[in-house]
């Protein structure tokens, strides 16, 4: 029979809110501004293949220069990840997709350079994300860990629905995919300096 444990002998630590954490706070609102600009350059591609080319199988090659990265490299980058510093990948990771978005500005005319721009950028995306994950345990401690995951979860879904429904399409109708190119750039480039 288990020995059972006075309510008074369990050790209770008093658990700040997530939000006074700097570190994590930081690493949050990177990870929300990350995932917006993700989520609207998902959108911005779609609709920068379909004006460019009015057909369905090249917004599915558009989609799968996208996906693919993440079969062939994400196994890969996550085991790269394990074994390197988190936050460097994180603010390098940032940096370079800044970089790469710019590349929708300047290879806008040809489908072959944006799909390739589209590859690398996804590549580039899949180290980011384990980094993102193995970084919060680092961060808070674990009685803290199951309130932080959930916020990220929320601000992942939540980013979708910024990013996609509302950021891309408002951007693109107003002032057309080069702005929301070079926006998402400026985003990602905050995002690194959090």
């Amino acid at each position: 029979m288990p020995e059972e444990v006075a309510p008074e002998a369990v050790e209770t630590a008093p658990v700040q809110p997530i939000i006074r954490n700097r570190h994590f706070m930081f690493l949050w609102m990177a990870q929300a501004i990350s995932q917006i600009a993700q989520n609207a350059i998902n959108f911005g591609l779609l609709v920068l293949v379909q004006e460019r080319t009015n057909s369905t199988t090249h917004m599915a090659v558009a989609v799968l220069s996208f996906i693919l990265p993440g079969v062939l490299f994400g196994i890969l980058a996550g085991v790269y990840v394990d074994r390197a510093q988190k936050k460097t990948i994180l603010i390098t990771t940032n940096l370079l997709r800044a970089v790469v978005v710019l590349g929708y500005l300047v290879f806008d005319q040809s489908l072959g350079l944006i799909y390739a721009v589209t590859f690398v950028f996804s590549i580039i995306s899949q180290f980011f994300a384990p980094a993102e994950a193995a970084a919060i345990p680092m961060l808070l401690p674990k009685q803290q860990l199951i309130a932080a995951n959930s916020l990220f979860n929320l601000t992942f879904n939540g980013a979708q629905l910024i990013g996609m429904v509302l950021v891309a399409p408002l951007v693109i109708k107003l002032f057309g995919t080069g702005v929301l190119f070079g926006s998402i750039a400026v985003l990602y480039l905050v995002a690194a300096f959090l």
